[in-house]
């Protein structure tokens, strides 16, 4: 646990970027790069943190149109997978709930998002 607490600060502290005053670019494009974790009822024991943690990439762009209004895009990938962390009986109640137990794969994503400031 205290292992997983210093590397999640670690990860925030780099990834926290410099503020610029009086920034006027009016193009930017950033890069995501880290770790990630799907949270749902059958990928893995979350109270006792028992759970797959994956990479994750992303792309973004976004454009300034004026002062007051910007629109963003990005698009990323994410490996999920629910690992294996049940014993028999969780698998016989996962299953007669016709939910999957054990799987894995790619998960592709996109967002787009219209930012208004006042």
């Amino acid at each position: 646990m205290k292992s997983l607490v210093s590397f999640l600060i670690c990860i925030f502290l780099l990834s926290v970027n410099s503020i610029f005053a009086q920034d006027n670019r009016t193009d930017r494009v950033g890069i995501g790069v880290g770790p990630s974790f799907m949270y749902g009822d059958n990928t893995g024991v979350h109270s006792k943190f028992k759970f797959k943690v994956l990479p994750a990439l992303s792309l973004d762009y976004q454009k300034k149109i004026n002062a007051y209004f910007d629109v963003k895009g990005t698009i990323g990938w994410q490996l999920v997978n629910s690992g294996d962390h049940y014993n028999q009986e969780q698998i016989d109640i996962i299953a007669a709930d016709n939910q999957p137990h054990a799987f894995s794969g790619s998960v592709f994503f996109w967002r787009y998002n219209a930012y208004i400031s006042f």
